[in-house]
């Protein structure tokens, strides 16, 4: 597993800036519990804290903090926030914008290729054993003009302090000592060659452009995605 850097560390006395991008209620009153969590560690700093109900909201609203240099130290975003095609279209410039509910990691390479390399990118979703290990590899391991796409994933069904303590050491960390995500283990070991695959089925790939890429058989593909969809509970398609 690669390490997702950032080279941002939030000035002491500076306010700090996060956008959230979280649809739901229940997101929403769990991110205002981590909020206090967080404001009390990053102390005596205040926090500036702006909501997305979207994506296209989100790419917007990222949008303007960038023209008024106001870029966000943190950006949280959640695996599942709507697409909502028509607002994507226009902040997205009317291309490559997702028809799948599952867009975060998409939000993420649009922000990386928009030339934002400092702010810290956060996955935020929930059961990622379970349900959403493939598309946290392909956060952290994707790259946009060299870039990492993202720099940590977090489960919302872990214990919330944890969380906002992680949240709170990438804000205050350098390059050299900020956190790095490691993936939970599965319940079946899955060799190195399948996981090779994940990257490209989470940018939507299918099995014969794949084995393009990794100069393999379309077979050979198949076969993976499989141990995959077995071993990691994955959404493979």
């Amino acid at each position: 597993i690669s390490m997702c850097i950032s080279s941002r560390r939030v000035e002491a006395g500076k306010e700090i800036r996060i956008v959230v991008a979280e649809d739901s209620q229940a997101g929403q009153q769990l991110w205002s519990q981590l909020e206090r969590d967080l404001a009390e560690m990053l102390a005596p700093r205040s926090l500036s804290v702006t909501f997305a109900q979207n994506a296209g909201e989100m790419l917007g609203l990222l949008g303007s903090l960038e023209r008024a240099g106001r870029r966000p130290d943190m950006v949280l975003i959640d695996l599942h926030v709507p697409v909502r095609s028509k607002s994507v279209s226009s902040a997205a410039g009317g291309d490559g914008w997702p028809d799948t509910v599952k867009v975060g990691v998409w939000i993420s390479k649009r922000i990386r290729a928009t030339g934002n390399d400092s702010s810290l990118l956060v996955l935020w979703t929930s059961n990622v054993l379970a349900n959403e290990l493939n598309d946290a590899y392909a956060f952290c391991n994707l790259t946009v003009d060299g870039h990492p796409i993202g720099d940590y994933v977090i489960d919302k069904a872990t214990d919330r302090v944890p969380q906002a303590e992680i949240l709170a050491q990438l804000l205050e960390s350098d390059r050299a000592t900020k956190p790095v995500w490691m993936p939970p283990e599965p319940t079946v070991t899955v060799t190195s060659a399948p996981r090779k695959s994940l990257p490209y089925l989470e940018l939507g790939l299918r099995s014969q452009a794949i084995a393009d890429e990794l100069v393999l058989s379309k077979k050979t593909i198949d076969e993976h995605k499989a141990i995959l969809r077995d071993s990691l509970c994955g959404e493979v398609s």
